[in-house]
């Protein structure tokens, strides 16, 4: 494209929004003087730039002088509480990454003096593990409340931009929810969003991701762990340090060879030990949570289960039948549409969970042959893979999940259902 002229082009406010349309940080500034918009404008590059720095000051993996270089010019950047403020809620998005070095990071914002650094830096640190809560709380809401995938993400943004993601990690809900409804009135931001009912839903999800006790119907009399449960637990635990001990084995082959590792190893073997970290993650899940919850879900309601692997299978319909469903339970989804089929339940399945890799049928399709039948019948699904994705606007929850978190999401479902 040939520019011929570098004389302003006249537009109106409507040919702005459609220009700008898909921005989700833009501000709307009003009766501002030119000096006014360009100290707005240094506060976006303040914030986007220490952002940056911050990120390399962090990384383990880069040269020192440069992570030197990022923590001194941070002791600059961060002069002001709206930078800080903004770095600060960016980090509390989502819990800090195996290879990021945070002990180092803190060493050399102190010695650069760079001490707003430092303090953000000592709050991530001692937060992670409420961090880590909020966020897995947050990955299991369903996109569906907030009116698809991407409405999700347009309200995430939101959320990290107010500081509610932090706010709620420091469990703060109704500072949290107040900030969010500021943000969205002073930007504009166009949704038809419940706000109030997601932010329950997600400090639900927050307190249940965070609790470590067995559910008393999980326990037999005397307090013994339930035999189903320990199968189940056992069952996970297996698998788990099957494959932890192979990435641990790869690892030590890299590291044992002779000579320093070229570029390709080093990011294959950061990759197996980001992979043995979600392993190890997956572990602290295993334990059932409490599931002494309120729910307005309809105790009449009829389940369909559909897991290939005995173990989870039995535990899932424990849980879900002492919670007072009705579940029809199946290894696969030629023998969920069989066993549905000879007792003419079409009619009667509520809702489906479905793991979406059955080994006959996936999920998914499944689903969309059961739809033919029950329209309105709500759906979860289950992956054992933590990046699994789905067209639909449906999220899987991944196993191994606490099952208190499996309850809340079938609750939430039915009543949805039935509003």
């Amino acid at each position: 494209m040939e520019v011929r002229s570098l004389d302003p082009v006249p537009r109106t406010g409507q040919d702005v929004a459609h220009l700008l349309r898909d921005a989700n940080d833009l501000l709307e500034l009003e009766g501002i003087s030119k000096e006014e918009a360009a100290h707005e404008l240094d506060i976006a590059w303040r914030r986007d730039r220490s952002l940056h720095l911050a990120l390399i000051a962090l990384d383990g993996q880069a040269h020192r002088e440069n992570r030197e270089s990022a923590a001194k010019c941070l002791a600059d950047l961060l002069r002001g509480s709206s930078v800080t403020d903004f770095l600060r809620n960016r980090f509390y998005a989502a819990p800090l990454p195996a290879p990021a070095d945070l002990p180092g990071a803190l060493k050399l914002a102190e010695s650069s003096g760079s001490a707003d650094f430092a303090k953000v830096l000592r709050a991530v640190s001692a937060d992670q593990e409420s961090i880590r809560h909020a966020r897995e709380a947050w990955d299991a809401v369903r996109p569906d409340l907030f009116g698809g995938p991407a409405e999700k993400e347009r309200f995430g943004f939101a959320a990290v931009q107010s500081g509610a993601f932090r706010l709620l990690a420091l469990d703060n809900p109704d500072e949290a929810q107040a900030r969010f409804l500021e943000f969205i009135r002073n930007h504009r931001l166009e949704a038809k969003w419940d706000v109030h009912r997601l932010f329950k839903r997600w400090q639900k999800l927050t307190g249940l991701a965070s609790g470590a006790q067995l559910a008393p119907h999980m326990l037999e009399e005397g307090g013994a762990i339930a035999a189903p449960t320990l199968r189940y637990i056992a069952n996970e635990l297996n698998n788990r340090l099957y494959v932890l001990l192979g990435l641990t084995c790869n690892v030590l082959e890299c590291l044992q060879g002779s000579g320093p590792m070229d570029e390709d190893e080093r990011r294959k073997c950061c990759g197996d030990l980001l992979s043995a970290q979600e392993q190890i993650r997956g572990l602290s899940l295993l334990i059932p949570q409490p599931l002494e919850m309120p729910g307005t879900a309809p105790k009449d309601a009829t389940i369909l289960l559909v897991e290939d692997d005995e173990h989870r299978r039995t535990l899932f319909n424990k849980v879900l039948s002492d919670s007072g469903f009705t579940v029809i339970q199946a290894t696969g989804s030629y023998e969920a549409i069989e066993a549905i089929k000879d007792n003419k339940r079409y009619e009667r399945i509520d809702l489906l969970v479905a793991d979406i890799g059955l080994p006959d049928i996936a999920g998914p399709e499944l689903a969309a042959y059961l739809h033919l039948k029950r329209p309105d019948m709500k759906v979860i699904f289950t992956s054992g893979y933590p990046r699994a994705t789905l067209d639909s606007n449906a999220a899987p929850l991944v196993k191994p999940l606490p099952l208190s978190v499996l309850v809340a999401t079938v609750r939430d479902a039915l009543a949805d259902a039935r509003r």
